[in-house]
């Protein structure tokens, strides 16, 4: 009997380490849709990593990273002036039990740091930098008819800090106009510590599951992209919405798998 409940220890041991030491997943799609008379569009990439704790009992722990990058179009100069979009948010949810919380936010290397505000000017980043003071983490965010998401990843000082489209920087010439005191050109990456997880999200692809809360007629969302600085003379703003999983018929199909050595 003494063997038996050795071996059922050990065997439970190895049961909760395999729980919280599963590989890291990943998803990768794009958010995008009409914004006033221009389009628009975020590339992310989602890496989950459990870090911790009990799926099964509602307290696992993961480690998620959310690279984002403005894929949206150039809009050359022209006269009247049209902005360059600005991704200034990215929306998601979570469990109903769970918590985020905001680790860090990084800017990778390659991207550039421009506009008035920017105490060095242009900047090309040769190693990637933090730059968490920008950004904040906001809970319950109301996206109009795409619904309530639980968290947006948001720039922390207004418009201050989003992302333009690469392309529409030449090494530190802009191509069209840009309607914001400081702005990257590049990818941000954040990183979010989620607690309080159960098994309807213990894998990236999970997140297309978690839907927006809704009213009425109101379709569900699972990501949302939030940009400002649009249109003319930079006056308007937009989001745009990704059902995921959360609607009977989905509007496009999404595809998945690891990250790309591209991503760094």
């Amino acid at each position: 009997m003494r063997r038996l409940s050795i071996a059922a220890s050990a065997l439970a041991c190895l049961c909760a380490f395999a729980s919280t030491a599963r590989a890291t997943t990943s998803i990768f799609g794009t958010v995008s849709g009409p914004c006033g008379g221009q389009s628009v569009s975020a590339d992310y990439v989602i890496e989950f990593t459990p870090t911790g704790g009990n799926y099964a009992n509602g307290t696992g722990i993961a480690t998620v990273a959310i690279t984002l990058t403005n894929s949206t179009g150039v809009y050359g100069f022209q006269n009247p002036a049209i902005g360059n979009p600005v991704l200034t948010g990215f929306l998601f949810n979570i469990p109903p039990t769970a918590n985020a919380m905001l680790t860090d936010a990084i800017v990778l290397a390659g991207s550039t740091i421009s506009g008035s505000s920017n105490p060095g000017g242009c900047t090309t980043l040769a190693v990637n930098e933090s730059r968490k003071s920008w950004y904040d983490l906001e809970e319950e965010t109301a996206a109009g008819q795409f619904g309530i998401f639980a968290n947006s990843l948001e720039t922390a000082r207004g418009i201050k800090g989003g992302l333009i489209a690469p392309a529409v920087m030449s090494g530190c010439t802009l191509l069209g106009n840009v309607f914001a005191p400081l702005y990257v050109a590049g990818q941000v990456r954040f990183v979010v510590t989620l607690t309080g997880l159960d098994t309807t999200l213990d894998t990236a692809v999970d997140f297309l599951k978690q839907c927006s809360t809704t009213a009425g007629d109101h379709e569900p969302f699972s990501l949302a992209a939030k940009f400002q600085a649009t249109g003319l003379g930079g006056e308007g703003s937009c989001r745009v919405a990704d059902p995921g999983q959360c609607q009977a018929v989905p509007t496009r199909e999404i595809s998945w798998g690891s990250v790309k050595s591209m991503y760094r």
